[in-house]
C-alpha cells in the first residue's frame, strides 16, 4: 500500500501514477506464485485510515518512491506457521518485480 494512510482525500501529488504502476507489477508477481490476489492502493483507501505508517513517513520526509507498507496474507498479524514460506515466496517475488520496474518507464 502506498501513501497516504493519514488521509483519504487525496493521493500524493504527481507521484501516485508511478506508485500505482509499481504496485500493479508487484501484485501481478505475487499472484503468479500462489495465485493469491492482494489489494493495493493508498493505505487509507485500501484498508483504513492509519496515521504514523512508515510509507507515509519515508515518502513525505525523504521523497522515497516506492514507499509501501505490505500487509501479508491472512486475517491477523500472525500468519499460520504453514503459510510462512508460501507468504515469504510471494512477497519476495513482489519486491523483486517492483525493483525490476523502477526506472523503466
Amino acid at each position: 500500500m502506498s501513501p497516504w494512510g493519514y488521509t483519504c482525500t487525496y493521493p500524493p501529488a504527481g507521484d501516485y501514477n508511478e506508485m500505482n504502476r509499481l504496485m500493479v507489477a508487484s501484485v501481478a508477481a505475487v499472484r503468479g506464485i500462489n495465485g493469491r490476489s492482494y489489494s493495493y492502493g493508498s493505505t487509507c483507501n485500501t484498508i483504513y485510515q492509519a496515521s504514523g505508517g512508515s510509507n507515509d513517513y519515508t515518502y513525505q520526509y525523504f521523497g522515497i518512491i516506492p514507499s509501501y507498507a505490505i500487509e501479508c496474507y491472512g486475517t491477523s498479524f500472525t500468519a499460520p506457521v504453514s503459510q510462512i514460506l508460501p507468504i515469504g515466496r510471494e512477497i519476495y517475488a513482489g519486491i523483486l518485480a517492483l525493483a525490476n520496474q523502477i526506472g523503466t518507464q
